[in-house]
């Protein structure tokens, strides 16, 4: 069986205050703190959620003007307005470089509780996707609960998604599914494709020379996935 969970906007949901607190256990120059303090405290100013909802306002006017179905135009206001702002002292500023080790850095306690508390022999983490892996089903209901409590420590939410699977449905993990048949079997996950053929059939549209690179980006990803898989894909 598989355990799969996953936080709920993990990247908007980090404290600031418990994040510090963690770096200061092992960085002790008082110049590196004060620049990552100066890092994270720019989620906090006003201008940056102004953006995100100048943004969000801008696409559904350009959604409006599409020529597609009521139905289809309701779905997209949807996603962009699931699109979250930040809360003060909270959150990584998107697109900055500590942002992505900080991220890992913040589940650091979460990996060793799990490993060394937990005893999970079988265990892979990567940003805020978990996944444990064991025969024992009960174990794993056990696991999950324990694991939840102690992120909620953390400040941070598990999402509803997450669950327990039958390992002969694969692992989803990093927008790939994983599934041992006669060897390993990489496919892309089926809302990952619809999600690459969508943003790429508006690049086509509105952005040729980002179409160009969004889709050499995906053939790299596609590589990971097996021949005759990868074939199909890239030829649709």
């Amino acid at each position: 069986y598989v355990l799969k969970i996953d936080i709920s906007k993990y990247f908007y949901n980090i404290n600031h205050e418990i994040l510090l607190d963690m770096v200061k256990e092992k960085i002790k120059d008082k110049e590196v703190i004060s620049f990552l303090s100066y890092i994270l405290d720019s989620t906090n100013l006003e201008y940056v959620n102004n953006d995100i909802r100048r943004v969000v306002s801008s696409e559904k006017f350009r959604v409006s003007k599409k020529n597609i179905s009521e139905f289809e135009k309701k779905k997209l206001y949807s996603e962009l307005d699931s699109i979250p702002t930040y809360k003060s002292g909270y959150g990584l500023p998107i697109g900055n470089y500590s942002s992505q080790i900080l991220a890992v850095f913040y589940l650091n306690k979460v990996d060793h509780f799990i490993k060394e508390v937990l005893g999970c022999k079988y265990y892979i983490r990567y940003m805020d996707d978990l996944v444990i892996m064991d025969t024992d089903k009960e174990k794993l209901k056990s696991f999950f609960s324990k694991v939840s409590e102690y992120i909620s420590s953390f400040d941070l939410v598990v999402n509803k998604k997450s669950g327990i699977y039958k390992l002969k449905e694969g692992i989803n993990f990093l927008g790939y599914n994983f599934k041992v048949s006669k060897g390993m079997v990489i496919r892309y996950r089926s809302d990952t494709i619809k999600r690459v053929k969508k943003k790429l059939k508006c690049l086509r549209v509105y952005d040729s020379e980002m179409y160009n690179k969004s889709y050499a980006s995906y053939k790299g990803y596609f590589i990971m996935c097996n021949t005759s898989v990868r074939d199909k894909y890239l030829s649709e």
